[in-house]
């Protein structure tokens, strides 16, 4: 009996499967990426087999529409089912049980962009990675690569944003000491060369010499002397590189675009320090011009301080484990990290002395995610002396609230993929995702007064929609409900209930149907009852978009006011 049960369940999985071929010989295209979207712009991926076929299996319920990108070495165009945009190409709503096979995409040609990357001396710069980046209507969005050969010969192929157009086209180009820009001598995208390029089109645009960028040169140095095997990232014009320093600390970074520059460097038993000495980042150099050389970037990386801490559990005295913190300093500008071991202990090192406040992540092991605090609430700062190991800090955590329940439409049906949003009156938030059957869980969350929201995001016009929702089911975000929060609770079947919104208009299906609107169609900005409120104000205020009438009352104009203002005044405001 259970292995009939298993095969049933296994039956049962939708699923959608099929092959990619290419339209001018029916050849079927192997290792092309695609891309189940559904309607709440969820992606799985997969590849083409040798045969060019695909599958996708165990799919929940839902609306799926498909994007497919051949290879970057193919001249084939990358599409959606059926379409070039997302929202017009073919969708498929699936349920428990369906089984959609032998979908069969056609790729058409594109067109190709031929090219050489030359030094300023005309030597050829090999192995770049080239990117030509969409920059026109209908190829926003797209790229397609191809790396540079021992003659700097690239080719790019697969170009066109739509079968039978012609679009723009701008190259951005990646080269090992080479700062990264885009053709026409620019780091900027806005004033790169375009090119333009359709189906089948085969246009060759020459040699391209690169810029040269700037040049950041200094030294290493500790206490004692030159830090050699140092390693130091150097930051200009909106790029970062990283070297190692030699065995006398000196350091050369190259392949920068010209602007502001900020070296910092760490190594075992030195503080990490920004340029020249310091902890954070304060001084910068300039460099304005193409070619230009930085020298005497130097740095001098004191002894390092360590900070080490030790959590336990309040109530069981136990360590707590593998939970992450990150330490800031006093402004916090600079963080450092990481996670704690079996025995609740972290250790961070590389520190400057100063002033350090720590953020732990808990709610993963049923704690607060929060700061470390003080006995009156206020963020504890962690004085740490210079060139010095911090005895161990024993950090007991307080246990968090955690709220859990389902998210679902008026007929009962579990939403997954739907964000379910926490707001404390303290300012905290918190957000997760509910999963395939509607549930969520929302942990880590300190005590006090918080609102729930749940919220959709559909992908497209016509696609499955909702109206936001605050817990338990109020449409109007000033007439939520608070859940009271102590530490350690749980509170348990906190459900939220979401109208469906067919017409995306904000305005609950049902409520269109009872009113004799058009759930159809998006009438959110009309007066039918012309008493100087819309409709989606009438809604949101639960009062008749059909007449002058409050509540169920029937009062002519002249007397409509001071009802209104005794709905509106028992609207709850946030505090």
């Amino acid at each position: 009996m259970i292995g009939w049960m298993a095969v049933i369940q296994l039956a049962s999985a939708a699923s959608i499967s099929g092959t990619v071929r290419a339209v001018e010989n029916d050849e079927p295209v192997y290792s092309a990426s695609l891309q189940l979207i559904n309607e709440r712009l969820q992606v799985q991926e997969t590849r083409t087999g040798i045969h060019g076929t695909f599958e996708f299996e165990d799919l929940p319920d839902g609306r799926y529409r498909l994007r497919i990108d051949p290879p970057h070495d193919t001249n084939l165009l990358g599409t959606y089912q059926d379409s070039h945009t997302l929202c017009e190409s073919t969708t498929w709503d699936l349920e428990v049980g369906d089984q959609i096979s032998d979908v069969t995409v056609r790729l058409h040609p594109g067109g190709t962009l031929s090219g050489q990357l030359l030094d300023p001396d005309h030597g050829p710069i090999t192995d770049a990675i080239v990117w030509a980046i969409g920059a026109g209507p209908t190829n926003a969005g797209m790229a397609r690569m191809s790396t540079s050969d021992s003659e700097g010969y690239f080719q790019l192929q697969g170009l066109a944003g739509a079968p039978q157009t012609t679009d723009e086209w701008v190259i951005w180009v990646d080269a090992d000491l080479w700062p990264r820009q885009y053709l026409g001598s620019t780091y900027e995208s806005d004033s790169a060369v375009r090119f333009e390029v359709g189906p089948s089109d085969e246009e060759q645009i020459g040699a391209h010499s690169l810029l040269t960028g700037i040049t950041v040169q200094g030294t290493v140095w500790g206490p004692e002397g030159p830090v050699g095997d140092a390693t130091v990232h150097v930051y200009a014009g909106g790029q970062v590189v990283t070297v190692e320093t030699e065995s006398d600390g000196t350091y050369f970074g190259e392949g920068l675009p010209p602007g502001d520059v900020l070296p910092w460097a760490s190594a075992p038993g030195f503080s990490t320090t920004y340029y020249p000495d310091v902890d954070r980042p304060e001084t910068f150099l300039f460099a304005s011009m193409e070619g230009e050389s930085v020298t005497g970037a130097d740095l001098f990386l004191p002894t390092e301080s360590v900070f080490r801490a030790q959590f336990s559990d309040p109530t069981t005295f136990e360590p707590i484990a593998d939970l992450s913190v990150l330490l800031y300093n006093d402004t916090h500008t600079v963080g450092r990290g990481d996670k704690l071991d079996s025995d609740g202990v972290v250790e961070i090192s590389g520190l400057h002395g100063g002033d350090y406040e720590l953020y732990v992540w808990g709610s993963s092991a049923g704690f607060t995610d929060d700061w470390i605090l003080d006995a009156d609430g206020e963020v504890f700062r962690f004085e740490l002396p210079a060139e010095t190991t911090k005895e161990w800090v024993d950090l007991p955590l307080e246990p968090a609230t955690q709220i859990q329940g389902f998210v679902r439409d008026r007929a009962g049906q579990g939403l997954g993929s739907t964000w379910v949003i926490g707001t404390s009156t303290e300012g905290d938030s918190e957000t997760v995702l509910t999963e395939s059957d509607g549930r969520y869980q929302m942990g880590g969350l300190k005590e006090g007064s918080w609102e729930l929201e749940a919220r959709v995001q559909s992908a497209c016009p016509g696609d499955p929609a909702y109206v936001p929702t605050w817990w338990p089911e109020q449409v109007n975000e000033d007439w939520a409900r608070s859940l009271q929060l102590s530490p350690g609770q749980v509170q348990s079947e906190i459900n939220i209930i979401l109208p469906t919104d067919a017409d995306q208009d904000g305005m609950g299906d049902h409520w269109e149907i009872d009113w004799s609107l058009d759930p159809t169609f998006n009438d959110a900005g009309e007066d039918p009852d012309q008493d100087g409120y819309t409709n989606l104000t009438e809604y949101l205020l639960d009062m008749s978009p059909r007449s002058e009438v409050r509540g169920c009352s029937t009062l002519p104009g002249t007397a409509r006011w001071p009802l209104l203002s005794l709905a509106i005044l028992f609207i709850r405001r946030r505090p």
